[in-house]
């Protein structure tokens, strides 16, 4: 949801909505599957002549999520004693994990907003260069034992990575419609694809980026 009051001078925005991350490195995208996560923020739009066209300004706290885990973990009991695996033996271990990791974010993204036209439908483009910091990450995981349906354990740790990329740059690209239901009333739609421009790890051998489309649904007031 977006929310704009407007003066002669500028626009001001709260805006939230959804997300889903990908990540670009193919080993890592085997183990982390995509999740959704969400974000918000509050801009600023200063319009400039001609009409059409805006600097627009946002400070937004996004969550990226990720999910991970499998059936196929291996446990003691299932060791023959000669270094090697029997997955005919009987297992009396956890058995299936599963696992959702959400990385924050505190994100200035610095950009424009052009609109196509004017009239009750309003359609608009909204590019911008993102400066993106690492806040903290948050892991959950969940153990299911093999003979049980229901799960039994749960583990979940909050904090950083040491070997995390603090400080990112990232490049956005939105596409919206807008329409007026009245003077001073609007809604629109703007979905949006971002990405970072350098990897998420410091000295990453994988070089794996982190990449996102979100959805944003808003109401615009004029004031």
């Amino acid at each position: 949801m977006i929310i704009f009051c407007q003066n002669d001078n500028f626009q001001i925005a709260i805006y939230t909505g959804p997300n889903v991350m990908f990540r670009t490195n193919e080993l890592i995208k085997d183990t982390y599957k995509p999740a959704i996560g969400y974000q918000f923020g509050v801009a600023t739009l200063i319009p400039l002549k001609p009409e059409k066209l805006y600097i627009q300004t946002s400070i937004q706290f996004s969550n990226y999520a990720e999910k991970f885990g499998g059936d196929d973990l291996r446990w003691g009991a299932q060791h023959d004693g000669m270094g090697g695996f029997d997955e005919t033996l009987q297992s009396g271990d956890a058995s299936i994990l599963d696992g959702q990791v959400n990385n924050f974010f505190l994100d200035i993204p610095i950009g424009v907003r052009y609109y196509f036209n004017q009239g009750k439908w309003r359609f608009f483009t909204q590019p911008s260069v993102d400066l993106s910091y690492y806040l903290t990450r948050r892991t959950s995981i969940k153990f299911t034992l093999s003979d049980l349906e229901t799960e039994v354990i749960e583990s979940i740790s909050s904090g950083g990575l040491n070997d995390f990329r603090t400080i990112n740059l990232a490049g956005s690209l939105g596409f919206g419609v807008e329409r007026n239901i009245s003077e001073k009333l609007s809604i629109f739609f703007q979905p949006t694809a971002t990405m970072h421009l350098f990897s998420t790890a410091k000295n990453s051998v994988t070089d794996s980026k982190l990449y996102a489309i979100s959805g944003r649904m808003g109401i615009n007031i004029k004031m």
